[in-house]
C-alpha cells in the first residue's frame, strides 16, 4: 500500500500549455532526483525509463499563479516534493541488460549506438528532464534513430569518432565509412525530419530563450545552468557526471530570484526539501527475491563524520546525517532516503546491508522457535501425571459423547427428510442450510 500522490511533472507541463516551471523549482526538482538516483545506483541498480511521466507530485494539491511572463506557466504545485515512480525496466548491475532500453525522448547516445549501457543513461535522461521543465517542451522529439542522432549533434556538437567507428553495426550504416560523420540530410527520411532538426539550436540557446526570465537577466545563472545541463549531456558515458557529482555542482548552491510572479505562493520549505521517496512498484529486487521474503532494513547516520554501515556484499559505505531505509512488498520495493544535509554535501546516499538482515532475522526466529519449544516441553512434564490419571475419564467421557452424538445424527436426518418432503430441497435452501450447520458447530 503507498501513499496517493499527486499529477505528474508532465501533466504539470501540459496543463500550463507546455510551458516551463520557475527555475528555483526546476532546482528542487533536479536535486531530488539526483538524490533517489544517487541511491539507486549505490545499490547498483539502474532506473533505465526517467521521464517526466515518472515523476510524481508529492500531494494532489497545487496553485496558480494570478499572471506570469509568457514563458512560465501558472500552476505549480504545492507541496515542491516529488516521488520516482515505475521501476518496471530497472535493472541491477550483474543482470541481463537489454540492448534497447529507455523512452526514445531521453534515451543515451550509448544505447542508440548499440555500445552498451550503465547507470550514466539515467544521468542523461535526467539531463534531458531538466531541459524539458525549464523549456516546457522535450529535447528530442522523435522516433527515428538517424534523425535522434542528428538532433542530438544539431543541440550538443559532433558525436565523438571514438564512438561512431565502436557503434554496432545496424547503427554505423548512418555514418561515413571514412569520415565518420554522420550522414545527415542523407539518410533523412523525408523533409519534416529535415526542418524538425533545423529548427534546433545549442542547448544553452534553448534554455536561454525559452526559460525562464532570470536566465536572461542573469548571466552567471544561465552560465551556472548551461555547464550543468551540458555535463549531464556528455556524449562519453565515462565523462558524464555522476549523480554525486551534480550534488554538488555550484547549481545548488547559486541564489536564484523568483519570478514576481511566484514569490507569494512557493511553499514555505521549499528551501530545505528535506524529504525524497523512491517508490517502487513493479521491479522484484534480486537480492530481496534470493531471500525469499520481504526484508526491512535501516542505516543511520551519525552526527559527527557519518556511520559505517556494511552491505551485503562486504563493503562499507559512510553517510552524513541520513537515514535510508528499504522494504520488500510482494516482490517489489519501496525506498525511502530521509536527505537531512548528508547528500547535499557531497555524500552517497546509504546501502542498507540486506543479507545481514536476513541472516540476523532467521537466527532470531530459530532462537524463538528453540524457546517455544523448550517452553511446551517444560508444560507436557509438568503435566505428565494429570494425563496419565485422566486418561480413564475422558475414555469413558468420549464413549459416552459419541453415543449422545449418533442419537442427535439420526433425529436430525429424520427432521431434515421430513422437512424435504414438505418443502423440497432447493440449491438455495441447501446453502442456508449449510451455514447456519457451520454457525452452530464451527470447525
Amino acid at each position: 500500500m503507498f501513499e496517493k500522490l499527486g499529477p505528474s511533472l508532465y501533466d504539470f507541463l501540459r496543463r500550463n500549455g507546455y510551458k516551463g516551471f520557475p527555475l528555483e523549482y526546476v532546482r528542487l526538482f533536479a536535486r531530488q532526483m539526483l538524490e533517489a538516483v544517487a541511491y539507486l545506483h549505490s545499490i547498483d541498480l539502474c532506473h533505465t525509463d526517467l521521464k517526466p511521466e515518472n515523476i510524481l507530485a508529492a500531494g494532489m494539491d497545487y496553485v496558480k499563479a494570478e499572471e506570469t511572463h509568457a514563458s512560465l506557466g501558472r500552476r505549480v504545485p504545492s507541496n515542491a516534493g516529488i516521488r520516482v515512480i515505475d521501476f518496471g525496466s530497472a535493472t541491477f548491475a550483474d543482470q541481463y541488460h537489454s540492448s534497447v532500453v529507455s523512452t526514445r525522448h531521453y534515451r543515451a547516445p550509448e544505447i542508440v549506438l548499440g555500445l552498451g549501457w550503465s547507470y550514466p543513461c539515467d544521468i542523461w535522461s535526467i539531463g534531458c528532464i531538466l531541459v524539458e521543465l525549464v523549456t516546457g517542451d522535450a529535447l528530442y522529439q522523435t522516433h527515428d534513430n538517424v534523425e535522434h542522432l542528428a538532433m542530438m549533434e544539431r543541440t550538443l556538437g559532433k558525436i565523438p569518432t571514438s564512438m561512431v567507428r565502436d557503434a554496432h553495426g545496424d547503427t554505423r550504416k548512418y555514418f561515413h565509412k571514412e569520415r565518420h560523420t554522420l550522414l545527415w540530410p542523407d539518410k533523412a527520411k523525408n523533409t519534416r525530419s529535415v526542418r524538425a532538426v533545423s529548427n534546433l539550436n545549442s542547448v544553452s540557446s534553448m534554455l536561454r530563450k525559452r526559460g525562464d526570465p532570470v536566465l536572461s537577466q542573469h548571466p552567471h545563472i544561465m552560465n551556472t545552468l548551461s555547464d550543468f545541463v551540458e555535463r549531464m549531456l556528455d556524449y562519453r558515458p565515462h565523462k558524464r557526471i555522476s549523480a554525486v557529482e551534480a550534488l554538488n555542482h555550484p547549481f545548488f548552491q547559486v541564489e536564484i530570484p523568483l519570478a514576481k510572479d511566484f514569490v507569494n505562493i512557493v511553499p514555505v520549505d521549499y528551501k530545505n526539501i528535506d524529504k525524497m521517496r523512491v517508490l517502487h512498484a513493479s521491479v522484484a529486487a534480486a537480492s530481496i527475491a534470493e531471500a525469499g521474503e520481504a526484508q526491512t532494513t535501516q542505516a543511520e547516520g551519525g552526527r559527527r563524520g557519518g556511520d559505517h554501515h556494511t552491505r551485503g556484499d562486504g563493503n562499507t559505505t559512510t553517510t552524513a546525517n541520513t537515514t535510508t531505509t528499504t522494504t520488500g512488498v510482494d516482490g517489489g520495493v519501496v525506498a525511502e532516503i530521509m536527505v537531512t544535509g548528508g547528500l547535499a554535501n557531497g555524500t552517497a546516499a546509504t546501502t542498507a546491508a540486506t543479507k545481514g538482515g536476513n541472516t540476523r532475522k532467521r537466527e532470531r526466529r530459530e532462537k524463538e522457535e528453540e524457546e517455544e519449544e523448550d517452553h511446551h516441553r517444560g508444560h507436557d512434564e509438568d503435566d505428565g501425571n494429570q494425563l496419565c490419571s485422566a486418561t480413564a475419564a475422558d475414555a469413558q467421557g468420549k464413549a459416552e459423547r459419541d453415543k449422545d452424538k449418533g442419537v442427535l445424527q439420526t433425529e436430525g436426518a429424520e427432521e431434515e427428510r421430513a422437512e424435504d418432503d414438505g418443502r423440497g430441497s432447493s440449491p438455495k435452501r441447501r446453502r442456508t442450510l449449510r451455514r447456519a450447520g457451520q454457525e452452530n458447530h464451527p470447525e
